[in-house]
This record gives structure tokens, sequence and C-alpha cells, in this order.
């Protein structure tokens, strides 16, 4: 496999099925530590949630995941989520859908029905992005963005393996595809530097 997609950034998209609201959120995600921060803080922005139930797929053959029902009926949440983000063929990103309960049950397949359409919603909101299975990035920027590139690298898996400062400062990293794929992301953002 010589890329994967990915997402461009976060999306939100809200459901309402008799009474209760499911807010979903995808976002893209590089670690489980990424994952677990993210969670906790829609925990924190939603303390009177009923669940939080998530899904998440990880690495350039998707083969790390997680589905988790947060205490709906086991199979009911985490799954359909999941299993959006399969279809979507979506790797480095974790799905998350907050429910807050209306008063009237939806029953197991309307469960599974709501998380699922709920993910998808938001997935549909945000662009994929292909990311090249690429083990090396070759990074320039103006000699007074060098910090900006230091910074970014300290919270990354990436080995710098040169660097030159010209009339440009022009660097070269490697490392797993993900960890690339983070860096590139991150700099991106920034909105100074270029890439080869």
């Amino acid at each position: 496999m010589e890329a994967f997609q990915s997402l461009s950034g976060e999306s939100t998209a809200e459901l309402k099925a008799k009474g209760s609201r499911f807010i979903a959120v995808a976002c893209p995600a590089y670690s489980e530590d990424e994952i677990i921060e993210k969670i906790k803080t829609l925990r924190e922005s939603h303390p009177k949630a009923n669940h939080i139930c998530n899904a998440w797929r990880l690495g350039a053959d998707g083969l790390l995941y997680r589905a988790e029902d947060d205490g709906e009926p086991r199979g009911s949440a985490g799954l359909p989520i999941y299993n959006q983000i399969r279809s979507f063929n979506l790797t480095d990103v974790v799905v998350a859908v907050i429910r807050y309960f209306g008063g009237t049950k939806l029953g197991v397949p309307g469960l599974i029905s709501a998380y699922k359409e709920a993910a998808k919603l938001a997935l549909e909101k945000c662009d994929a992005i292909k990311v090249d299975r690429r083990t090396t990035l070759n990074i320039k920027t103006a000699i007074e963005n060098a910090g900006l590139f230091f910074a970014a690298i300290r919270t990354t898996e990436v080995e710098l393996v040169n660097q030159q400062y010209k009339t440009d400062f022009e660097a070269i990293v490697k490392g797993e595809a993900p960890a690339i794929h983070q860096l590139e992301s991150a700099l991106h953002a920034l909105g100074v530097f270029t890439f080869t």
C-alpha cells in the first residue's frame, strides 16, 4: 500500500432521534495517547452527556483500532462508528459520538442506526486526504521560522537527519509514515513551510 487516507481536519455533525441528541466529532489522530486526550477533552466539554461512544483506527495499514460503547448495549455504538471509519477507508482518525438521552429508549436497532448515521454525517463534512507512506520529508522555510520547526519536531517521533542554514532553513527528517504525516500536517497549518 503506497498511500492511505486520513482526515484534513476536525468536523462535527448533529442528529436527533426520538428526543436524544447525537453529536459526532471526527478528527485526525496519530497515537493512542492523542485519542485518549481527545476523549477526555470531550468528556470535560460535555459533563452532562449520558454516553460518549467512540471508535478509532491507526496506522497506514489500519490494523490498530478500537470501538467503545461507553455503557450502551454491546455492539450498538462503537462498532457502528468504527464501521463508518472503515467504509470511508480512513485511518489515523477518531470519531466520537456524544449522546444526550431524550427520554425515549431507541432499542438496539435504533441505537445502531443513530450512531452509524451521526458518524457518517461528521465524516461526510470533512475532506479525506491522501497520505503518502513516505519515510523521509524535506522541509524548507525562511531562517526566522526555524524555531517553529524545532518546536513541532519535538512533538513527533521523527529523526532529524540533516539541517542547513543557507538563504533559507532546510531540514530532512525521517520516521514512520504516520509520524511524517503528523509533522507535515502540523507544519502545513503554520503556512510558512514547503515540502518535497
